[in-house]
C-alpha cells in the first residue's frame, strides 16, 4: 500500500522539478521586492470581498470587457476608481483592482493596477513604483501588480496566463442579479 503512495509522491515532485515555469510562490515573490509589497498586500486584503470594492468607489469600467490575450493569459475584469486617477503614485491607493471571474459567479481578487494619466505626469520619466517603471500605451502609464495571483511570468508583467476570462458570462449574470 505505502508504494503507491511513494511512487505518486516521487512523480510529483519529479514533475514539479522538471517543470521550467512553475511558479514561485506569491509569498517568495513579494519578500524579493520588499516591505513595500507587504504593507500593499495588508492594505488591498479588504478587497478579497468584492462588496468591499465597491464600497471603495471602484466601480465596472471598460464595457464590462474581461481582458484576455489568447496567447498572453488574461488580466481580468478591472475595478477603478476614478477619483485616484491623478499624478499621485501612492502604492497603498491602487487606481484599479483586477478580478477573475469564477465559475459560480462570483469575482476572486487576482492583482492591482496603478495607473497616471499621461496627461497629468509631468516629469521627463515616467512614474516608478517598487523599483519598476510603468509602461505608457493609450495615453495611460500603468503597471500591473500580481500581488493576489501567482504569475510565473513575473509580478509585474502585463498578462498572467493562470488568470482566464472563461467564467465571464456567469460573473456579468451574477452582477446583473446584483
Amino acid at each position: 500500500m505505502r508504494l503507491p503512495i511513494l511512487l505518486s509522491a516521487l512523480l510529483t515532485l519529479a514533475a514539479c522539478a522538471a517543470d521550467p515555469i512553475a511558479p514561485e510562490p506569491l509569498h517568495l515573490q513579494a519578500a524579493k521586492v520588499g516591505p513595500d509589497l507587504q504593507a500593499v498586500r495588508a492594505a488591498t486584503a479588504r478587497f478579497s470581498s468584492f462588496e468591499q470594492a465597491e464600497k471603495g468607489a471602484y466601480t465596472f469600467l471598460f464595457g464590462g470587457s474581461c481582458f484576455s490575450d489568447p496567447t498572453e493569459g488574461a488580466m481580468g475584469y478591472h475595478y477603478v476608481n476614478t477619483s485616484l486617477l491623478d499624478a499621485v503614485v501612492d502604492p497603498l491607493q491602487p487606481e484599479a483592482v483586477m478580478y477573475e471571474p469564477q465559475a459560480n459567479g462570483s469575482l476572486k481578487l487576482v492583482g492591482l493596477e496603478y495607473v497616471v494619466p499621461g496627461t497629468a505626469w509631468t516629469n521627463s520619466e515616467p512614474p516608478r513604483l517598487f523599483g519598476q517603471d510603468y509602461s505608457f500605451g493609450n495615453g495611460l502609464y500603468t503597471l500591473h501588480v500580481w500581488l493576489w495571483q501567482t504569475n510565473p511570468n513575473g509580478m509585474f508583467t502585463p498578462w498572467n496566463p493562470t488568470v482566464s476570462c472563461a467564467n465571464a458570462a456567469a460573473a456579468l449574470s451574477a452582477e446583473h442579479d446584483h
